[in-house]
């Protein structure tokens, strides 16, 4: 008897695979819009219990699919398609998402279809922390939108799992914007949180930068406004120009250098 349910089993398997041995030759047939893969594997409850097992077997084909264009140097353009089918058959395939989206958005220069893929990515794991960090290291690479880039860097460092090192792109979008106060401050945190001293100097180096890049750009807007120099770096505090100068953890001191017109410290 139970070999007889594994025969059966085996030619359910059999039957179902037959119609995904060659799935290019779907193209044509059941494709519409120019899209890859035949709109019955975007049905998520289609294959019932084998979704799974669909879900991987596409994924192996997508492999072979990118490698064979990307080598032909032809179009990928079919590539949102395949892990969307993906992910509908697999929900929780979390590869799926992240590398997918990374192909869709890097080879298939399809920015959209990304995005789209790791928002699905984020609903179907709420709780994975590499769906909102992507769409914002993707927001700061391709787009240069730190905005953006920071908003979803800010969701992705509330998910259970996600590395510290993480909330370090933060302060950097502030970097990328202009914001160095804010930026400074948070290196401020990180220094103050920090578990090791190599920690704490990579922090403390980062203090030092973006406040001379703050000090910096407020003497700058001091000078074109009342067309000379600050008597010291406190004017600019007082004057409202800059927003605050830090006390650096080592005792250094920052002073503003007539001669070489830049923000220096000096312990």
């Amino acid at each position: 008897m139970f070999g007889i349910i594994i025969v059966l089993l085996m030619s359910m398997v059999y039957f179902s695979n037959s119609q995904l041995m060659d799935i290019y030759s779907y193209r044509d047939k059941f494709v519409q819009d120019a899209k890859y893969i035949p709109r019955e594997m975007t049905n998520p409850h289609w294959l019932g219990d084998f979704n799974i097992i669909y879900a991987d077997f596409i994924w192996f084909e997508s492999l072979q699919y990118y490698g064979d264009r990307k080598e032909k140097k032809a179009s990928l353009e079919y590539l949102s398609n395949i892990f969307n089918s993906i992910t509908n058959l697999d929900p929780y395939f979390e590869q799926a998402y992240s590398f997918g989206a990374t192909l869709v958005g890097t080879d298939g220069h399809n920015w959209k279809g990304c995005e789209q893929l790791l928002k699905k990515g984020m609903i179907n794991l709420p709780d994975d922390w590499r769906m909102p960090f992507f769409l914002g290291f993707f927001n700061y690479m391709w787009y240069k939108n730190y905005r953006a880039a920071e908003l979803w860097f800010k969701i992705a460092v509330k998910k259970p799992g996600c590395p510290e090192r993480i909330y370090h792109f933060i302060p950097f979008m502030h970097f990328r914007m202009g914001d160095y106060y804010t930026g400074m401050l948070m290196w401020i945190e990180i220094y103050n949180n920090a578990k090791n001293e190599q920690e704490k100097k990579g922090a403390l180096q980062n203090i030092k930068v973006y406040a001379k890049k703050h000090l910096t750009k407020a003497i700058r807007s001091f000078i074109r406004d009342k067309g000379h120099i600050p008597e010291n770096l406190y004017v600019l505090v007082k004057t409202g120009y800059a927003k605050g100068i830090p006390n650096l953890p080592d005792g250094s001191k920052f002073y503003y250098n007539v001669v070489k017109d830049s923000v220096l410290i000096h312990k």
